[in-house]
Formats: structure tokens, sequence, C-alpha cells
């Protein structure tokens, strides 16, 4: 509650949490939840881990038997860097992608987060740092965690199932936020 002179009035806050699939068949499930965002052109954010592991190649294989045309990206390193992170970001604007889906944990949900968050709001991740500096909504995301996958690796800030992220820069550790939109 605010109190603006005698009269109190109420701060409205809002939380959006994507679409978490997980469990047997996730993968599978996770081209039907980009069918449901309306994808055309998913934006597969992930790790050179995972790919050793196969998880990304069976869902570039399910998106591609749902009629969609996906991209990979998996050039993120563990903590990633303000660097990828804008890489990654100028795939995606270059791939013509309409819906970002991060298959990881943590580190590979922060970029996903970053990607999509320059996307609807442009500059560099490094903007971001701080409280409510997010102005625009992120474009639709999901986040699937394979059987067997490492799980987000957060666990004192709770950043991948959060509005929230943590990339890391050569000169800076910052974190981003988005609270009260």
């Amino acid at each position: 509650m605010v109190l603006t002179g005698t009269t109190p009035t109420a701060r409205l806050s809002k939380f959006h949490a994507p679409e978490i699939v997980f469990g047997h068949d996730s993968l599978g499930e996770t081209a039907h939840a980009a069918v449901r965002l309306g994808a055309r052109r998913p934006f597969v954010v992930t790790d050179p881990g995972l790919t050793e592991a196969g998880w990304p190649d069976e869902l570039l294989t399910h998106l591609r038997g749902a009629g969609l045309a996906p991209r990979l990206w998996q050039e993120i390193t563990p903590n990633p860097k303000d660097h990828e992170i804008q890489a990654g970001f100028e795939r995606y604007e270059n791939s013509g992608c309409d819906v970002v889906i991060g298959v990881g944990g943590g580190s590979v949900i922060d970029a996903a987060k970053g990607v999509a968050l320059l996307a609807s709001n442009g500059g560099a991740i490094g903007d971001y740092e701080g409280i409510d500096r997010i102005t625009s909504p992120i474009p639709r995301w999901s986040w699937c965690r394979p059987p067997r996958a490492p799980g987000p690796t957060s666990p004192s800030s709770a950043s991948s199932p959060t509005p929230s992220g943590a990339p890391r820069s050569r000169s800076w550790a910052g974190r981003w936020s988005r609270t009260s939109r």
C-alpha cells in the first residue's frame, strides 16, 4: 500500500510464470506447448553437455514433427556471460524466431530468459541490472527439464522458474529482475 497525502492507494503487482514442462515424455509435450504458445520458429537454448546426451536432438525431432522450424543455440557456458546472451539474441533475431525454449538447468534458463528479454526490450543485458528496468513483456517461453538432466542450479536464488536472471560479464556480475509488471 502506498500513502499519498491522507488517502492510501493500492499498488498492483503481478507475476507471470512460464509454462514449465517436466517428467516422462516432457520433450514430446514441449512441442505441443510450443504450438499452444503460437510458435512457428522456436529458439531452443541448451548447453553442450545436454547436446552430447541427445536431449536437444530428440526435442528438435518433436518440434519438426509438430510442423515447426526450430533453431538450436548451445554456445553457452556455466553462469552465462553477457556476450554469450548478446550472441544468442543476435542469432534469435537473425533466425526470425518467435518463441524461446530452454532445455536444461539454471544457466540455460538464465540464458534463455536473457535472450527473451533482449528480444522485446533491446539494448544490452547490463542495461537491466537491478529491479524494474524491464519495460516490455518478454516473448513467450517454455522450460523443459528432461528426465536425468541437470535441474536448476541456483537454489539460493531460485532463478530458473522466476523472472530474474544472473548473467555474468568480464567486468561485473549483475542480476536483473522484473518484479512488478
